[in-house]
């Protein structure tokens, strides 16, 4: 089994459990890593080149998932638009890209990592979850986790999650 994984901080939490649950399983033994940025993540997903992964929700519709994925009520902090700056993509990105666009935020795109340590430095930002939440009332999926085959596995992450 092939897991698409995002080494980003926010999946800290996930990763963590993944070990654990599998750590006396057969999944364990025959669960290998595919790492990389979520846009990378979603072509080898989508080419079956991973069997699993949290996959951006504008490209997770059509697929198997779980109730599990990466998800803002509010403020998040790690998908940022720098405003006042030429319109620039993430190219790490696919869903950030499309929703600022949606919301209808002029600026450089940031997520993961990069954007955390920009907030950090205290500078002008918007933030898009936070921007979503205020529209809509709602909370943002970002991504979720989607999977090929081994539904039964992924259902009991899911419940035990």
């Amino acid at each position: 089994m092939v897991f698409g994984k995002i080494e980003y901080l926010n999946l800290l939490p996930f990763h963590v459990f993944m070990k654990r649950f599998t750590k006396s399983s057969q999944q364990s033994m025959s669960m290998h890593y595919n790492r990389g940025v979520p846009s990378k993540i979603n072509k080898k997903f989508l080419s079956h080149k991973v069997d699993a992964a949290f996959i951006s929700s504008i490209r997770a519709k059509k697929h198997q998932h779980v109730n599990l994925g990466i998800i803002a009520k509010k403020e998040v902090l790690s998908v940022l638009v720098i405003p006042h700056v030429k319109d620039v993509s993430d190219s790490d990105s696919e869903t950030s890209n499309v929703l600022a666009k949606i919301l209808n935020v002029q600026g450089e795109v940031l997520i993961g990592d990069k954007a955390l340590r920009y907030y950090l430095q205290n500078k002008p930002h918007v933030d898009l979850a936070k921007e979503w939440n205020e529209k809509y009332n709602l909370p943002f999926v970002f991504a979720l986790l989607c999977f090929h085959k081994d539904k039964n596995f992924y259902k009991k992450v899911e419940k035990n999650f």
